[in-house]
């Protein structure tokens, strides 16, 4: 059972279904009710041992029993026999073929009927886990309401669908694709995408998302992006790559597996020949061979990993958690601190102008000269600007040769004299600033972010943009330092401010006013110091960072774009409490590695000499091995069962 192969997850845009198969075919239950069938006849021969029947009628049982019992390992054996490999299906026919040659068809009817049991109940329990991925696909419906532009409504499929094109979503209905809401109002559940479990109230310029479902009233919304682009088609794609990035464990059980069978049946070789050559009974010492060749397959130490990973990820993917793979799952286990963002991670990444100190002109200007260069830039703060100078109804002049400067600000030209709006910092470069100063220091103590902005060499004003924090970030954070992890902020904002949210929340430690690069270079420092570091970060600014962690996290809605390259984990809700249940399911993933190699070893290690010295004989073996391989599979399930952090 160890070359199990697990089917990719179809990377098909939600809404495109594949064809149908039968609910038996699919579940596995048939293979196992056929299964079943050949165990009735490995019975029926057992039975007629008993009886003392001819040995005809015991041998055309146990010769009905083998195709029906070895419908997916026999095809595995001929597969690796073809390509000149010993793997695990192959020792096992071999073991039963050897049983079988000594007057012992029974036991070798047996085997390949337990092994087949296991197999086809090893299939049904990963496709359970499958079903959990694959579940991601059927959130989206297969059609939706387009309203045309003389008013009337026409169902089309998810494929006809493009930007713009304006669709009803009825009550109690799925959100076919990402879109805006632009009539009505309502609650969408997006459990399913974020693993946020209470309904979010959407209004008129909200974005709704593929595949949640609307518990409230009809709404009309305007499609922004095409169904196979969408957060839920992206969160397939994701998952999907995942199964190809394998944990270390997951490659180096490969590559033992590869080398240990072939010694397998070396060893069962030199258990049967040498007493043989030393004059002890065939006989005996070839059944004892066929004992410690069952014994001794490695099936349940192959199947842990990739079982143990696939249902870490599938329990993430239920959570709107997205690993990358057992890799991601693997580091994350490992590390003894997190590192945070401030903006979009500690906070709601949603800012809005708190305040305007005017020191030379008035706050409309300070905000219009701001804003013209911010139009440019790409930050939450610049967003924040443009919000606040269109609610004012401030003119806004001409921006040229506008240039960012990561963790400084944006510079450029404003109406043909120099401007810049940016970060304090931009203060050390001027003479007397003191008033631009205190009201810089007064905005932080506020919690504050400040943009400092200056035209022609003069100071215009200081805005205060204000960032709500994450309702649950205190708790958050006391649940990652009870799990003894070390906390701290890595941001580029002002000292003052980070240090003042920190306290807020219960941080041990922040590093402020950091670049870019200067993050990366921190990362660097505190990984020497004490140990592998996560970073949580927007997937954005902080991509330097991120890419030098020993694991990233991409902490947004399901609006960011989940395959951000920097990120090996993406967090799909707006809960910071999501990344301890990650680093949760991380753990619980390691335990659950870890058990399943101390199952699969320990059954080689006692029942394989005992095997060799007569005292285990086939039968028990068998039922010990192949027990061993279900306790691992059921073992790797329990990672699929629902957990929240505690709080």
């Amino acid at each position: 059972m160890s070359t199990v192969t697990i089917e990719r997850i179809s990377a098909e845009p939600a809404g495109v279904r594949p064809v149908a198969e039968s609910r038996w075919r699919q579940s596995g239950l048939l293979e196992l009710l056929v299964v079943f069938i050949g165990g009735v006849m490995v019975a029926g021969a057992w039975v007629g041992e008993l009886l003392d029947l001819p040995t005809a009628a015991i041998w055309i049982l146990c010769g009905l029993s083998v195709p029906l019992t070895s419908l997916r390992t026999s095809r595995r054996a001929l597969d690796a026999v073809r390509g000149l490999k010993i793997d695990v299906d192959v020792l096992m026919f071999v073991a039963a073929a050897g049983a079988s040659i000594i007057g012992h068809p029974v036991e070798g009817a047996f085997l390949l009927f337990l092994f087949g049991l296991g197999a086809a109940g090893e299939h049904m329990a990963m496709r359970r886990a499958e079903h959990s991925l694959r579940g991601l696909e059927a959130l989206a419906p297969e059609s939706a309401e387009r309203i045309m532009p003389d008013g009337s409504v026409l169902e089309v499929p998810l494929s006809e669908l493009a930007p713009g094109d304006r669709v009803r979503v009825r009550g109690f209905a799925r959100v076919p694709c990402d879109a805006v809401v632009e009539e009505g109002a309502t609650a969408i559940d997006e459990s399913t995408l974020t693993g946020e479990p209470i309904p979010v109230e959407k209004n008129p310029g909200d974005t709704v998302f593929a595949g949640t479902l609307n518990t409230g009233a009809a709404i009309t919304a305007r499609v922004t992006r095409p169904a196979s682009e969408s957060a839920l088609a992206r969160v397939i794609a994701v998952v999907t790559e995942a199964r190809s990035r394998r944990a270390r464990v997951e490659v180096l059980t490969e590559r033992i597996e590869r080398v240990y069978a072939p010694l397998v049946l070396v060893a069962a070789l030199l258990v049967f020949g040498i007493p043989t050559l030393l004059g002890q009974a065939w006989y005996e010492w070839f059944y004892r061979a066929m004992a410690f060749l069952t014994a001794a397959s490695p099936c349940a130490l192959a199947i842990g990993a990739p079982a143990t990973y696939l249902c870490g990820v599938a329990g993430g993917a239920r959570r709107g958690i997205v690993f990358k793979g057992g890799e991601s799952l693997e580091s994350l286990a490992k590390v003894r601190g997190i590192a945070l963002d401030k903006t979009g991670t500690i906070t709601t990444g949603r800012p809005r102008v708190h305040a305007v100190r005017a020191l030379a002109v008035d706050d409309d200007e300070v905000i219009a000269v701001a804003a013209a260069l911010e139009a440019q830039a790409s930050h939450p703060l610049a967003d924040a600007i443009g919000a606040e100078a269109a609610r004012r109804g401030v003119y806004i002049p001409a921006a040229d040769a506008v240039r960012q400067h990561a963790g400084i600000g944006v510079e450029g030209m404003v109406d043909g004299v120099p401007a810049v709006a940016g970060s304090p910092r931009v203060l050390d470069e001027l003479g007397d600033a003191a008033a631009a100063r205190d009201a810089v220091h007064r905005f932080t103590a506020e919690s504050c972010s400040v943009v400092v902005v200056v035209r022609g060499g003069a100071v215009l004003g200081v805005i205060g943009v204000g960032d709500q924090i994450r309702a649950d970030a205190a708790a958050a954070v006391a649940a990652m330092r009870s799990r003894g992890l070390r906390t701290l902020m890595i941001t580029g904002d002002h000292a003052e401010s980070a240090s003042v949210i920190a306290g807020q929340i219960g941080l041990e430690e922040v590093h402020a006013d950091q670049t870019p690069r200067d993050k990366m270079v921190r990362l660097e420092e505190i990984e020497q110091s004490f140990g592998p570091v996560a970073m949580v970060g927007d997937g954005a600014n902080d991509a330097p960072a991120l890419a030098r962690a020993t694991v990233s996290l991409s902490m947004g809605n399901a609006a960011s774009d989940v395959a951000a390259d920097n990120a090996d984990i993406a967090i799909m809700g707006e809960r910071l409490m999501s990344v301890v249940e990650a680093f949760e399911m991380a753990r619980r993933s390691s335990v659950v590695m870890r058990e399943n190699l101390l199952i699969a070893l320990g059954v080689i290690c006692i029942v394989a000499p005992l095997a060799i010295a007569g005292v285990a004989d086939l039968g028990l073996a068998v039922v010990l091995h192949e027990g061993s391989t279900v306790v691992v599979v059921l073992n790797a399930l329990r990672l699929l069962r629902s957990t929240r952090a505690a709080r």
